[in-house]
């Protein structure tokens, strides 16, 4: 079990996909409010 846990604490690999998945989100809701606002205009 220590040894587990050892190697899940250096494991880095899971970060780069929550960057990602956090970077994704951003962009979805800046598409979103850009939408809903250049939508509401026209």
């Amino acid at each position: 079990m220590e040894r587990f846990v050892k190697t899940f604490w250096k494991d880095e690999d899971g970060s780069i996909t929550l960057d990602w998945m956090i970077l994704t989100a951003g962009l979805v809701l800046l598409g979103s409010a850009v939408m809903a606002t250049v939508g509401y205009g026209t």
